[in-house]
């Protein structure tokens, strides 16, 4: 008799083991941020600020999809604009302010024609209350944000329609 009980919790516990489930598209950007966190850049003084921008960009575009939340700060939450870059920078130990006016004023000043990966660009936009939007430029003509409400963390065109012309500081913090 001992040994049908013995071998019905082995069957129970390894059973308990065997079921899993398929991460949601979420969790795999949080698992992907947090692959790319364990790297964390200025460990090492060989590593060149265009290598740290390169995983900065890395970092920013593992979260696409993301979705958009006012005062969000994390992948479990969803970002908002500040909070999406505060997040990113934070991964690699950069302390940065975490609303978009304080962004105006980290790091030094970049040319808006020498965009690296990595900068903080900052626009003026004039949407719900916001007067200023920050994302993570990634050095081909893009970069990656969390728009707004009902959206999710993309990748977008420095120059479309919308964000051509808004683009009022390039901060460089690497």
């Amino acid at each position: 008799m001992k040994i049908p009980l013995v071998f019905m919790l082995l069957l129970l516990v390894v059973s308990g083991c065997a079921t899993t489930s398929a991460p949601s598209p979420k969790r795999q950007a949080y698992e992907s941020a947090k692959i790319v966190s364990a790297t964390k850049i200025g460990r090492t003084s060989k590593v060149t600020r265009t290598s740290k921008g390169s995983s900065i960009v890395s970092t920013a575009r593992s979260l696409i999809g993301i979705p958009y939340k006012w005062g969000g700060r994390s992948p479990q939450t969803g970002f908002d604009c500040s909070g999406f870059v505060w997040y990113v920078f934070n991964q690699y130990g950069i302390n940065l302010p975490r609303s978009s006016s304080q962004l105006l004023s980290v790091g030094v000043p970049a040319d808006k024609s020498s965009i690296r990966p990595g900068d903080i660009l900052i626009y003026k936009v004039s949407k719900k209350g916001k007067s200023l939007h920050a994302a993570i430029a990634t050095g081909s003509g893009t970069f990656v944000h969390s728009p707004s409400s009902g959206k999710t963390v993309s990748e977008v065109s420095m120059s479309g329609p919308y964000w051509r012309g808004r683009l009022i500081r390039v901060r460089r913090v690497l």
